[in-house]
């Protein structure tokens, strides 16, 4: 029962970046039954690249990723259970990743980097928890975000009858 979409439009104030001012608005959206909500960044200024993380914290867990397919994930253990992470690129935004580690707890991520275009970037984030029983293994999370990952490049067939 309920929606089938959840939506809402962050807008930020201007800020200066490197080259100019920035105005950047969000607008996010989660549809019923995806773990991964949809994330549009609308960018106005002089914006040449749009970052998205994952927070590797304790850095105890596997970072999987594939830039080609666009999908990155984290899954780690956490407390008495497990959490996976994830971030899903259309090719056409990606322009590569980095894994930034440092000794710090909670400043080492996962950094996937983007091409807006005609000031937009497009990504899905979001994340399961193994007690859930809806992924209950690393295995299960990276299959659903590399399904994921290959549908946002299949083109939708409608036959009307």
């Amino acid at each position: 029962e309920g929606p089938l979409r959840t939506q809402f439009e962050l807008d930020y104030q201007p800020w200066e970046g490197p080259s100019g001012e920035i105005i950047e608005k969000k607008i996010i959206s989660l549809d019923m039954g995806s773990n991964l909500m949809k994330i549009e960044v609308h960018i106005s200024g002089p914006a040449e690249e749009v970052t998205a993380g994952l927070t590797l914290h304790e850095k105890d867990g596997n970072i999987l990723a594939d830039e080609k397919k666009g999908w990155f994930s984290y899954w780690q253990p956490h407390g008495d259970s497990e959490l996976g992470m994830g971030i899903v690129v259309p090719a056409k935004y990606l322009t590569g990743y980095t894994e930034y580690i440092t000794e710090e707890k909670d400043q080492s991520h996962v950094l996937v980097h983007m091409n807006p275009i005609d000031g937009k970037v497009v990504y899905y984030a979001g994340f399961a928890w193994k007690k859930s029983d809806l992924y209950t293994s690393e295995e299960e999370w990276t299959n659903y975000l590399k399904e994921f990952a290959a549908n946002l490049e299949t083109n939708l067939a409608l036959s009307v009858y």
